[in-house]
């Protein structure tokens, strides 16, 4: 096909609704809460925001009149701009992963956004916010399949350079490509009600009624002058021990019912499947998202887990990958942020066996402890001086000293550290932990450094980037001299290892 397209006239509304709720606030506020307020800048800021809207929905128009697409056999070229024409043309091969965002908005009206992510460092997505479902199944379709054929021929390669040393023919290579069925999926993982009522605990989203409550009641009282009303409401409440135990059961059953609803919406139908090239990510009731990966493109796993999921027994597997970038507050690359450990530990075995091992992880020396603590608390300094200057409580003082004491303990009682075969684990944090594992072939730079107290101890700080769409880089501080000259040894045999 080698017809120009524009993206489906829904763009409109689409673009139109999220520009209104980025400036939800803005409106609440100049057209509902300070509504009767005739002060000079109210004034200008409703005049504003009309007119910001106004202008808006014009280039909103005029965006969807000049940006069309096309999609050949071999690659995708997309033409954007009002003004300055911009041509971006990608090849299906540089595609690393596919991901899809179906919102309410869309869903009603057949149409959907598609975003291809690739490994440039200029263009990392192409987002095609508003076509048919119909166009992105076959785009989508188009694109795995091309992946496929080139796994095929590059096999097929492989095989016949061990058995003769010469290459099939192209018409040879286009018969195997026919012939070639597509691989099978297969579920790994799919959300149950039960995970998805824990994680409404885990996320803690249940608590945001409480702040919302507060606003509401004390904006709803200024501007539909309810103060008196909710004034005798307030003292017939207090009046009684049942009714203020009531009221509180009341406000947490609504909490809480908030949370389930909010954490079923994002995280309902939550599946998690694969075949023998890529790693398929679902979820979502009324947005809808998928995200589709090549497991050779994941370069490592970041596994983190605050202090309730560790109480829990919980942990989040976030992939790191090349093709990373795009809208990432729509990111969906983690494998369930929910997931307990024993099918945390499953998933990866039967999804990434490559980085499924499980050493002991070795704890830092006694030394780095001293260096933990007598690392100059900067933060601790600022509230003193603070403290000192404007007569600030000294509980502030005291306070922030604890926590920086009770940090540097937890940092130094987590971190973790393992050479396994070609794998590597390390684990950071105090508070929330992160634990990265990736293989050998995936570094591509292993820094060391030491400062003076560092050398004293016979410690130093290894810092290792990992291939990803950005880099991935993660400092490991005081680790052995010896652990940091074992890791280059080990690093150093990748030579051997790549072709």
């Amino acid at each position: 096909m080698k017809k120009d397209f524009r993206f489906h006239p829904l763009f409109i509304l689409v673009e139109s609704v999220s520009m209104i709720k980025n400036l939800f606030f803005a409106i609440l506020f100049a057209f509902v809460l300070q509504l009767n307020n005739d002060n000079i800048f109210w004034t200008l800021a409703r005049y504003g925001i009309i007119a910001g809207i106004i202008i808006g929905i014009i280039t909103i128009i005029l965006t969807w009149a000049t940006t069309t697409y096309r999609f050949e056999e071999d690659r995708l070229i997309l033409k954007r701009g009002i003004f300055s024409k911009t041509r971006t043309t990608v090849d299906y091969a540089r595609i690393q992963n596919v991901q899809r965002i179906t919102s309410v908005v869309h869903k009603p009206f057949g149409i959907t956004s598609l975003q291809f992510l690739t490994a440039s460092s200029t263009s990392s997505a192409i987002d095609l916010k508003a076509i048919s479902t119909n166009t992105a199944n076959e785009l989508e379709t188009l694109v795995q399949r091309l992946k496929q054929q080139e796994t095929v021929v590059v096999d097929e390669i492989n095989e016949d350079k061990e058995e003769s040393e010469t290459l099939q023919t192209t018409d040879e290579f286009e018969s195997t490509i026919t012939t070639h069925e597509e691989p099978k999926r297969i579920i790994h993982f799919q959300a149950t009600r039960k995970q998805t009522i824990k994680a409404a605990f885990t996320s803690l989203s249940f608590l945001i009624i409480f702040p919302v409550l507060g606003f509401l009641i004390n904006r709803g009282s200024e501007l539909f002058k309810m103060e008196e009303l909710l004034d005798e409401w307030f003292t017939f409440i207090i009046a009684s021990y049942i009714l203020i135990a009531i009221a509180i059961v009341a406000l947490l059953f609504l909490g809480i019912l908030i949370g389930l609803i909010s954490t079923y919406l994002k995280y309902g139908k939550f599946i998690i499947s694969s075949d023998e090239d890529q790693i398929y990510i679902e979820r979502g009731i009324l947005s809808e998202q998928s995200f589709t990966i090549r497991k050779k493109n994941v370069q490592g796993l970041q596994i983190t887990q605050n202090l309730l999921k560790r109480l829990l027994k919980l942990r989040e597997i976030k992939l790191v990958h090349i093709g990373q970038g795009g809208n990432e507050e729509n990111s969906i690359d983690s494998l369930y942020p929910f997931l307990e450990e024993k099918d945390a530990t499953k998933l990866i075995q039967q999804v990434l066996p490559s980085f499924s091992a499980q050493p002991t992880l070795k704890k830092l020396p006694k030394s780095a402890l001293y260096l933990h603590l007598f690392a100059i608390p900067y933060l601790f300094i600022i509230i003193l001086i603070g403290t000192i200057i404007w007569h600030w409580n000294y509980w502030w003082v005291i306070g922030v000293g604890v926590y920086t004491v009770v940090s540097r303990l937890l940092n130094y009682f987590f971190t973790r550290y393992a050479l396994e075969n070609e794998s590597i684990f390390y684990k950071t944090g105090a508070w929330t932990t992160e634990m990265f594992l990736t293989n050998r072939n995936n570094i591509i730079e292993i820094a060391f450094r030491e400062n003076f107290f560092q050398r004293w101890f016979q410690v130093c700080t290894i810092e290792i980037t990992t291939r990803a769409q950005p880099v991935h880089v993660v400092s490991l501080k005081h680790v052995p001299v010896s652990f940091a000259e074992d890791t280059l040894d080990w690093y150093e045999q990748r030579e051997f290892e790549i072709e």
